[in-house]
Formats: structure tokens, C-alpha cells, sequence
């Protein structure tokens, strides 16, 4: 009972894949059509649409291929192959181009809050404060910056930043700040104070220019040695994501 249920089942697959196959073309068409518009936008649920249809018109577009070409037919299979191919060459670079250009919401969905206590980057990069014992400062902007710090005496290690969103401590660009950031330094320890980085750049990619939202820094040391890692210094700047 249970192999004639699923030679039916099967049956009633091929048939739907031969009477339908000239629509999943156009399933992928339509697909990358909506793709291209939602990436045009703020990103929202259409997200999980899009993604779905293009899922399902992929799969249903290869598999009426393999039912065609089964039941011999040769002109359907051959048409459908190049409605795809063809309509996939034009739009998918479109799709790449917008994917690039697309709005970033992020910092817009990240409002600073009233009463949040913030640093604005430094213009100059210039140090400004007073006591450069132990110092951190980040200038720049557009989602483009660097950072200059000064600490007490260290062992041998690495200097490297980790950014955080400050209202909901989400990881800013966690695969590339820690890597960029990173500077490799020898003891320091017979030293008073120290200039352990001189203007590092490193870059925040969420969120767009003017979308404007506060960001922890936090100076990070990682000893050579024991491979033990510790946060020396933190502060919270307003940023702006590097719109590509």
C-alpha cells in the first residue's frame, strides 16, 4: 500500500513538472524581479519571500528540465533552458548591483536614545586629551575611522578593537574589526605610558551615512605568551555605517 501511495505521489509530480514547466521560468524571472525591488528597499520580511521563491524556482525549474528531457521532450526542455539561462544573465547582475547599493537600515532601526551618553570621532585625529597615560581616541567618519591609544606598561601581545551596538550590544563588523584593528606590540612594561597605536583605520559597515547611532569601543589585549586576552578600555562614540 505504502509503494503504490508513493508511485502515485510520484506519478502526480511528473505530471504537474510536464503540464507546468513553461511557468517555473517565469517563477524565476518574477523572482528575481521582487529580489531586485526588495533590495531596493529598507530590508523587511520580503526578505524570507524573496529567498523562498528563489528556492522553489530554482528547484522546480531543474526538475521539470530532468522530466522533459525523460519524456523526450525536446523543444520544451530546449526553450526552458534558455528562457532561464537568458533571463538569469541579464537580471542576476542587476541583482548584484543593487545587493551593493542597497540601503542599510541598521543604524536607522538603532535610534540613539534621548539622555545617551556619548563621544563624538575627532576631526583631526589630533590628540586632545590631557592625560595620555591611558587614552583612547577614534576620529573619522562615514563609517571610515581610526584610533589612537595610549596604556601602561603591557607585556608582548596584540592591541586589537571589538565594537559593539551600545543599546543592545550587538557586534559591529566582528569578522573585520578585530583582524583591521589589530596592532602587534613588544613589552612595554619598563615604560610609564606608552603610544601602543598611532591612527589604525578600521571600518564599520552597518548601517548608512547620516543614519547615525552610538557604538562601544573597546580596546582589547591578547598576550603573547599565555594567549589570555583582556578588555583594557572602553568608550561609546556616534557612528555611521561605510555605505559601499
Amino acid at each position: 500500500m505504502e509503494e503504490e501511495r508513493n508511485r502515485t505521489f510520484g506519478c502526480a509530480v511528473k505530471q504537474f513538472l510536464l503540464r507546468w514547466w513553461f511557468c517555473f521560468p517565469l517563477l524565476g524571472i518574477l523572482s528575481l524581479l521582487l529580489s531586485i525591488y526588495d533590495l531596493s528597499q529598507v530590508p523587511s520580511f520580503l526578505d524570507y519571500v524573496c529567498n523562498a521563491l528563489l528556492i522553489i524556482s530554482l528547484v522546480t525549474t531543474l526538475s521539470s528540465w530532468v522530466v522533459l528531457l525523460m519524456h523526450r521532450k525536446w523543444w520544451q526542455a530546449l526553450l526552458s533552458v534558455v528562457v532561464t539561462l537568458i533571463s538569469w544573465a541579464i537580471l542576476f547582475p542587476m541583482l548584484f548591483w543593487v545587493a551593493m547599493c542597497a540601503p542599510d537600515g541598521f543604524g536607522a532601526e538603532h535610534k540613539i536614545p534621548d539622555g545617551f551618553a556619548y563621544e563624538l570621532p575627532s576631526d583631526s585625529g589630533e590628540v586632545v586629551a590631557s592625560d595620555t597615560s591611558t587614552y583612547l581616541q577614534v576620529s573619522g567618519g562615514c563609517g571610515s575611522y581610526c584610533y589612537s591609544f595610549y596604556y601602561t606598561g603591557l607585556p608582548a601581545g596584540k592591541i586589537f578593537l571589538k565594537c559593539f551596538e551600545a543599546t543592545e550590544n550587538i557586534p559591529l563588523s566582528e569578522d573585520r574589526i578585530p583582524e583591521r584593528s589589530a596592532v602587534s606590540l613588544g613589552s612595554t612594561e619598563d615604560f610609564p605610558f606608552h603610544q601602543l597605536v598611532d591612527h589604525r583605520c578600521f571600518t564599520i559597515y552597518e548601517g548608512d551615512f547620516g543614519d547615525y547611532y552610538a557604538a562601544r569601543m573597546e580596546v582589547w589585549f591578547r598576550d603573547t605568551t599565555s594567549g589570555a586576552e583582556r578588555k583594557l578600555m572602553e568608550k561609546v562614540y556616534r557612528v555611521e555605517g561605510y555605505m559601499r
